[in-house]
């Protein structure tokens, strides 16, 4: 049965449901974003041809990074109410409680990196001097705080891109790394050649189809940063390419970033010190260095299978039980986002979930009671 019959026959059970008005009308918006998006990748792009199952290890060390915040932190809390009361101009809504809001993702990307992609050297999870109370440290795991690759005068930071901006001087950092947000994991099992090239070990970039929209062009956001990247890599290397990058682990190149660093060292400097997300900040991580890594040559096109799960969104449980029962996704990521009744999301629900997707605990979770 072709996906259009399928989506139509699911269009019109909603319908012989009385469901309201607004719920269809999000569902028929939907799905004619998700068929124009695969109209064009299938027109645009190639497949993923990466081996999905390792074959031999990285010519040179791999090494993890993630970024994690405890929003359940009573002192973090404190922290980020007086740097809110402190600042100078009102916080931008991407700065919403959203945000920093967790289910415990860490703890099950961990798990589908150490049973998924067992080829890297070491992780490094970046924090505000925070610790899950479940994790152990070892050889192949550190803990990285704020003030180790931040100036004390950019501390407390709750902009993410700061921190971004300043990840490849995390010490110890092998020249490859792949970063991670918390809500990232791995699908199924991956070779290190899904996030660089098996030869040059160029970083692999995930380009999606679509230009940032016209909507929050003057907020602090994703939208926003993609824009200043397109109009920065255009004035470096005059190539003008507006598609964004999926919100999926980023492959990254640590000399290539200090070399970035020192062509835009003002702009650098002062995305590290906003306190919060500002509509001047560079998205260093996710979007500058893999598109200006196109843009020379110095990084590969790669199109992987990638799901992508707004928690808000109201067909969030479908796509959780897509990627749970395909098993057909390389990457997939389950965002928090600051759209949409978020807040009432049952943590409860959220672990279900969670423990299907990745049951098996790795070797960095200490036993439970």
């Amino acid at each position: 049965m072709r996906l259009r019959d399928v989506l139509a026959g699911a269009a019109t059970a909603l319908q012989r449901r009385s469901l309201a008005t607004s719920t269809r009308e999000l569902l028929v918006e939907t799905v004619a974003a998700e068929l124009k998006v695969r109209r064009l990748r299938s027109a645009t792009t190639a497949p993923h041809d990466a081996p999905r199952s390792p074959t031999v290890p990285p010519p040179h060390p791999v090494d993890i990074v993630y970024t994690w915040v405890d929003d359940s932190d009573p002192a973090w809390r404190t922290d980020l109410a007086a740097a809110r009361r402190c600042a100078g101009e009102p916080v931008s809504r991407f700065d919403d409680a959203a945000r920093f809001r967790g289910y415990d993702e860490l703890r099950y990307s961990l798990r589908t990196l150490g049973s998924r992609a067992p080829w890297f050297r070491r992780v490094y999870i970046v924090t505000a001097s925070q610790v899950p109370s479940w994790l152990v440290e070892d050889d192949r795991l550190h803990v990285v705080e704020h003030r180790e690759i931040l100036a004390q005068t950019a501390l407390p930071t709750f902009n993410s891109h700061a921190i971004e901006s300043r990840l490849h001087h995390i010490p110890g950092l092998a020249r490859h790394f792949v970063y991670f947000n918390d809500d990232m994991l791995l699908g199924r099992r991956v070779d290190w050649t899904l996030f660089f090239d098996d030869e040059t070990m160029r970083p692999a970039v995930f380009r999606e189809v679509a230009e940032p929209p016209d909507q929050g062009r003057a907020e602090a956001g994703m939208y926003q940063a993609s824009r200043t990247t397109t109009d920065i890599v255009e004035r470096l290397t005059g190539v003008c390419d507006g598609r964004m990058v999926h919100h999926a682990p980023y492959a990254l190149d640590r000399e290539s970033l200090l070399e970035l660093e020192a062509l835009l060292a003002p702009q650098f400097s002062a995305t590290a010190g906003h306190h919060f997300r500002h509509v001047d900040d560079l998205s260093v991580a996710a979007s500058l260095a893999p598109r200006y890594g196109l843009a020379r040559g110095t990084a590969v096109e790669r199109h992987p299978d990638i799901e992508y799960v707004s928690l808000a969104h109201p067909l969030a449980a479908t796509r959780m039980r897509r990627i749970w029962r395909t098993g057909r996704f390389d990457l997939y990521c389950l965002n928090s986002t600051e759209r949409g009744p978020a807040d009432g999301l049952d943590p409860r629900w959220m672990r279900k979930w969670l423990e299907r997707l990745a049951p098996e605990p790795s070797p960095w979770e200490r036993a439970e009671d």
